[in-house]
């Protein structure tokens, strides 16, 4: 497939910024051969965060583009973070996250401008990514909590996790490449931690709340490796003067009497991410009555027509 360089009224600071890359791959043997492809010529006149990721990373073109490394549709099956032989340090996890984040984006990228993929799998594999990156930075803050203050646990000693709902664009897998992530944190129910002689005990809400906002800095915290993606917690109860986690109690309440009817259509989209299966099933079966009501009105129609306008 033949690509020709656009003649984008951008600006000559994009195109300097595109040659500027190309030229330093010519400064490494095994990165020489790729600054004359076409198809990396056209991504990086195109976007400069991937002219700007191959000038920090000359070695990214191969690993992207060797052995027909694009033809393979995307797999979230895939994605892994490197093995470490002990428990990584938040820097380092941070660091692992943000350049698996920066790779993924730019080979579902190349494979969008090569016409490999069409709309439909480049947002779903954006999707995926979210939701891969939300995993690892939920389980990497519970591990390192739970070191600190024990297993999270109901009264009956049940277990007790995270659930994080995707609303807006990830609920919908319809992500695209400038996207923030819209999320909800909650939690089944009260309990407490439990864990060995000398960890700090605290209350479930405490825990969770600490893990949320881990997360949040996991994920949305700018580094010298950027970000990850840029969360959007505003979507809760009561917005940014409510609690960033809550119980799945308070949330069935506050709908059934306080919801407003933009808050249900953003429900529609809710999916859970992650959590334990059986807690974040029950979360959505406790929404359904709010985002889908048994009856509707003329007051219902009104409501929607005044949100468009």
């Amino acid at each position: 497939m033949k690509f020709q360089t656009p003649d984008l009224p951008k600006e000559a600071a994009l195109a300097a910024q595109a040659d500027g890359a190309l030229e330093r791959l010519r400064e490494y043997p095994d990165a020489a051969a790729y600054a004359a492809d076409p198809l990396l010529r056209h991504a990086c006149y195109c976007s400069d965060f991937i002219s700007a990721a191959i000038a920090a990373d000359p070695g990214l073109p191969a690993r992207l583009l060797r052995d027909d490394a694009l033809s393979a549709p995307f797999e979230a099956g895939r994605l892994c973070l490197p093995e470490a032989a002990e428990f990584p340090a938040e820097p380092e996890f941070m660091h692992a996250l943000r350049l698996l984040r920066r790779d993924e984006m730019i080979r579902i990228a190349l494979r969008d401008l090569a016409g490999f993929a069409g709309l439909e799998e480049t947002l779903g594999a954006l999707s995926a990514l979210a939701d891969f990156c939300l995993r690892a930075a939920s389980d990497y803050s519970r591990r390192l909590l739970v070191e600190r203050h024990g297993e999270p646990l109901t009264e009956d000693d049940s277990p007790l996790a995270l659930c994080v709902l995707a609303l807006g664009k990830l609920g919908g897998g319809e992500l695209n490449f400038s996207s923030d992530i819209d999320v909800v944190f909650a939690f089944a129910e009260h309990g407490r931690t439990r864990g060995n002689p000398g960890q700090h005990v605290i209350e479930a809400e405490e825990f969770f709340t600490r893990q949320a906002r881990l997360v949040v800095k996991y994920l949305h915290e700018i580094t010298a490796d950027g970000f990850v993606f840029r969360v959007d917690t505003r979507l809760r109860p009561f917005g940014d003067s409510g609690a960033l986690v809550v119980s799945f109690d308070f949330m069935e309440t506050y709908y059934q009497n306080q919801g407003r009817d933009w808050e249900r259509y953003a429900l529609i989209k809710a999916r859970p991410v992650c959590g334990i299966e059986s807690q974040s099933q029950r979360l959505m079966q406790l929404l359904q009555p709010f985002v889908y009501r048994r009856y509707l009105d003329y007051g219902a129609f009104e409501a929607l027509r005044e949100m468009k306008a």
